[in-house]
């Protein structure tokens, strides 16, 4: 069937090579349309559910909100459910909901959504969105979506007030990037208004008995001209004045969120594209669009560029390129020192860009996306597509040599080794059926890796069986394609030294079969050398500098910190720019739900020349930042590390029901650990307690003042108001209207007496001890929990790759001390995902051979010879451990990737070797000599196929591009393995195909 298209296409190749060039031709406008995008687009089966309620501490909380949510998400009976994790502080909740990859998070949302709808939950929890306009919904669920990210992230800075640098921003960026074809949300942040900041003396507005909420009536039934009018407004008749009991300033109001950009003020603009929009053409237009709107801009206003993924897409797919070139380069550089005739080597090296063209047309078709996996694919298949034109072309170079005419060698050469490249083709692709049933992020990303070489290969075998030999019969002269005399043939070196060892390997089969096991098992021994990991680094070159001072310490303390270590930064030459957010850290996701910012965190992003080590940077802030603040602590890691899912942190969940116990153990573990080598970090994240004033109502006392229930109500927003803060009035300063912030004072409140004493209520004022039991007690300001149970999490980062083997250590550590029967410790983070995905990994693999073994069945119609075919596969993993180990990369993911590749490309070599053994075997030779010759006759074929497809990879395995980091350790193993199984594979094989098919031995010379 395949040598009848072969003869089709040689009859009619100007129509064949027609057709492959309009393919061709559509394929490259196809490949321009393609999206890029950063990574394939990946569903995270994650979704939070925020809670607030400003009135509630932390236990009531835990209490009334986050176990009662907990209860009511588990018992939803939700496919897939994985884990709730919650993080409960004063007036806020925050639960964060796992899934198994692949769940239909659609529906699980939505059962989500409709078990919250359900769930007991107190009247001011419901009521608060009627209460505070900013809040749409209360609890509110936020799905984790990629597509949220923004592709373009800058800020307009300069020196100017950060409110009309917002107007700005509101007036001119936004009008002229929403339109943008791809664009679908432009958000500014970071920008606010100075206000009039009325700060309440609490001890001189008890000694004229002013309540906060009579202080605020009388504040917003009145309008102001000026901040002198502010602050000598008169409250009485008797001559009291506003600035006799408060403090009065001008500024931001606490909770805001400053923005700042090299020092100076700034607003962050962040740009996100539509799902189905491509992001580099996106981005690039945003940032076209920029560079023109700066040209207009007032003063010394700019534009900071903090992220823009195109940059990172465009660097990839550029080393991915280039990386590409040169591995075609070399792989047509040896097909031609193996052939030593230009036109071949010419004709064969049109199979690679033909057949990635092929792919990426029919990638387009699929709805792939061009991406660093895709990419790293195709740049990796490279040496693979030319596989099955380098046999054609060698056969039918051979056959043209032995005398016959170029007609009836390319269908005969095609006849002799159509079944067997055909059947090691699809042996290749049948591997990455399994793929489809990986679960975890592997199985999400690899999945459009698979389908990019699948497609790419299949179009190599149509063109290896049609395209190359129609052009070759075009390229060649007439006078070549007739029949000549016979030449003699692969009378080189290597077929001389392969021969003797083939002839030796023969005859001392048990010594061939003892080394391959010796090498085997020892290869294994290995492991613990090599370790074990899960992604690679992406490679980014951005710090993340968190600074987090004592709860309750205001803004301006933070703000004057954040002033310091700016200067630092400014004086380093390894940095480029950096961006400060006073009041949010990303470390506290809960920050960016709440009614305001935290004035005690602070972030500051700061970009490094990619010209310096990432570590020794790293190293050096830290040390220059840990002396500016002695209360507060700051914290120094990569963007990668910010990953959770791709990060090097191991966490150890230490759950149960006793708050107490759980921090003695969680805290025994830290110092247990921390001497452990290439630990560089240990965090404990548990439950941390605080003083607190607790207030509760007293209904008798209540009744007994005959206060009504509206005015309960009305005292609870003040307290509310107390603790909070907000705007009460506004005032017109020089033409501009500004808010009136009343600040909060709960902060101030520190004993049981002072509490007692403050004066609540209006129109009539009383104090607050009359009406309520209040009383001053250590509370938990934050508690964290774990599938429905208390827990604490040790943070662990370690500088070492081998995360499997720092896990075990980890696990040893713990087996070792005395733990409570009732507290449970579960070691979990990346380790957890990387072992899931390494089970699913190797089912895959198991999955890949089984069906190997069919489509050999299959094809040679019998088990025996399928089984030798699959003894190449061991083989492989001698090289593939060896070549880890030389290179100092550990197995990670990406590495069982290139193992999964290996059960199908190592069997090529093997296939054809075994196949050609058959067909003199079929002419009448003994099984020696059908060995022998078998073996002379594909040797050629059989080290074009492997070093083409090992020497294309080379580029990737050694150059840390960007982009070639995922792709780094699986070429390193694919290289590797496809080594010892090719040298080993040509004496293994034979030996053991001659221990199963004994006959007597006729030596021939």
């Amino acid at each position: 069937m395949i040598s009848w298209i072969t003869k089709i296409s040689i009859k009619h190749k100007w129509i064949t090579l027609s057709i492959a060039a309009l393919i061709a031709i559509v394929s490259v406008f196809a490949t321009a349309e393609l999206n890029q995008e950063l990574v394939p687009d990946i569903e995270f089966p994650m979704t939070t559910v925020i809670t607030l309620d400003p009135g509630l501490p932390t236990k009531e909380m835990v209490e009334k909100v986050s176990i009662p949510l907990e209860r009511s998400i588990d018992q939803a009976d939700i496919e897939g459910l994985k884990h709730i994790e919650s993080t409960t502080s004063k007036g806020n909740s925050l639960l964060f909901v796992t899934f198994e990859y692949g769940t239909d998070m659609d529906e699980a949302n939505s059962k989500i959504e409709e078990a919250v709808s359900q769930t007991n939950l107190p009247d001011s929890v419901r009521n608060l969105p009627s209460l505070f306009p900013q809040i749409s919904q209360n609890p509110q669920v936020y799905p984790i979506n990629m597509n949220v990210m923004p592709v373009v992230s800058v800020t307009l800075n300069g020196d100017m007030p950060v409110d009309r640098l917002e107007e700005i921003a509101l007036g001119q960026v936004l009008p002229a990037i929403s339109p943008i074809d791809g664009v679908f949300n432009v958000n500014i942040s970071g920008g606010y208004s100075d206000k009039v900041i009325v700060t309440p003396n609490l001890e001189k507005m008890g000694q004229y008995e002013i309540s906060v909420m009579q202080l605020v009536g009388i504040l917003s039934a009145n309008s102001f001209n000026s901040m002198e009018e502010v602050e000598n407004f008169y409250l009485s008749s008797g001559g009291l004045k506003l600035s006799d009991i408060t403090d009065v300033s001008f500024g931001p109001e606490p909770g805001t969120i400053i923005n700042r950009t090299n020092s100076n003020p700034s607003v962050s603009i962040d740009i996100t594209k539509e799902a189905e929009a491509n992001t580099v053409s996106t981005a690039n237009a945003v940032v076209e669009k920029l560079a023109e709107i700066e040209e207009s801009l007032p003063g010394n206003l700019s534009f900071v560029v903090i992220m823009d993924q195109s940059e990172y897409i465009e660097d990839s797919i550029s080393d991915l390129t280039n990386n590409a070139i040169i591995g075609f380069v070399l792989a047509i550089i040896v097909v031609f020192v193996f052939l030593l005739a230009f036109r071949p080597s010419i004709v064969t090296a049109v199979s690679i860009p033909l057949s990635l063209l092929f792919g990426f047309l029919v990638m387009y078709l699929s709805g792939l996306t061009i991406n660093i996996l895709t990419l790293s694919a195709m740049v990796i298949v490279i040496g693979r597509v030319i596989d099955n034109s380098i046999v054609v072309l060698e056969v039918l170079h051979r056959r043209m040599k032995e005398g016959e005419r170029f007609k009836d060698a390319a269908i005969n050469g095609v006849r002799e080794i159509g079944m067997p490249i055909t059947a090691s083709t699809i042996a290749t692709v049948v591997i990455f059926i399994p793929l489809m049933f990986v679960g975890g992020i592997a199985g999400e990303m690899f999945l459009p890796f698979g389908l990019t070489i699948v497609f790419a290969l299949i179009a190599s075998l149509i063109i290896a069986v049609t395209i190359i030999p129609a052009l070759y019969s075009a390229l060649l002269p007439k006078d070549e394609k007739r029949a000549g005399t016979p030449r003699e043939i692969n009378n080189t070196w290597y077929h001389k030294a392969y021969a003797a060892s083939l002839k030796w390997a023969l005859v001392h089969k048990l010594s061939v079969i003892v080394i391959a096991v010796v090498l085997f098992l020892g290869s294994f021994s290995l492991m613990p050398l090599i370790g074990t990991s899960y992604f690679a680094s992406m490679g980014s070159n951005v710090l993340i500098a968190t600074i987090e001072m004592p709860r309750g310490t205001d803004m301006m303390t933070t703000y004057d910190i954040v002033l310091e270590a700016e200067e630092i930064l400014a004086a380093q030459p390894e940095v480029i720019d950096y961006n400060s957010m006073i009041g949010v850290s990303g470390s506290a996701m809960e920050a960016s739900f709440a009614l305001s910012g935290s004035s005690n965190l602070a972030q500051i992003n700061f970009t490094v020349d990619r010209e310096y080590n990432m570590t020794d940077v790293t190293e050096k802030i830290s040390r220059l930042l840990e002396g500016i603040t002695e209360i507060g602590t700051i914290t120094i890691e990569t963007e990668d590390s910010a990953m959770a899912a791709m990060g090097q942190s191991i966490e150890i969940a230490v759950s149960g029901n006793d708050i107490g116990q759980i921090v003695s153990v969680a805290d025994e573990i830290a110092v247990t650990l921390a001497g452990k080598a290439d630990i560089t970090d240990i965090a404990v994240q548990y439950a941390d307690t605080s003083s607190e004033i607790l207030i509760e109502f007293d209904p008798v006392r209540i009744a007994e003042l005959g206060l009504t229930a509206e005015v309960i109500e009305a005292l609870q927003m003040e307290l509310i108001l107390l603790e909070h803060g907000g705007a009460i009035s506004s005032v017109n300063i020089l033409g501009d209207e500004r808010e009136i912030y009343l600040s909060p004072v709960f902060t101030k409140i520190d004993t049981v007496e002072a509490a007692s004493a403050l004066y609540v209520g209006a129109p009539f004022a009383f104090q607050l001890g009359q009406i309520a039991n209040i009383e001053l007690s250590s509370q938990a300001s934050t508690l964290h929990r774990l599938d429905q149970k208390n827990s604490a999490t040790v943070l662990v980062e370690t500088s070492n790759q081998d995360i499997g083997g720092v896990t075990v250590e980890i696990q040893e550590a713990l087996n070792e001390m005395s733990i409570p029967g009732s507290i449970e410790t579960t070691v979990g983070g990346v380790i957890e995902d990387m072992m899931e995905t390494f089970s699913a990994m190797l089912i895959a693999i198991g999955l890949a051979i089984v069906l190997v073994i069919v489509v050999l069945i299959a094809t040679f119609r019998s088990i025996k010879k399928p089984i030798i075919i699959m003894v190449s596969l061991p083989l492989a993993s001698i090289g593939a451990l060896i070549a880890l180990l030389i290179t100092g990369k550990t197995m990670g993911v990406a590495g069982m990737m290139g193992v999964l590749m290996l059960v199908g490309i190592v069997l090529t070599n093997a296939v054809v070797l075994i196949d050609v053994v058959d067909q003199y075997r079929k002419k009448g030779l003994s099984v020696y000599d059908a060995l022998i010759r078998g073996g002379y006759t594909r040797l050629n074929p059989i080290l074009m196929t492997a070093l083409t497809t090992m020497i294309a990879m080379v580029p990737l395995a050694l150059f840390g591009t960007e982009g070639g980091l995922i792709a780094s350790e699986l070429a390193v193993v694919v290289i590797g393995g496809l080594f010892s199984s090719t040298l080993l594979t040509l004496l293994v094989l034979p030996v053991l195909y001659a221990i199963t098919h004994r006959e007597k031995k006729v030596a021939i010379d």
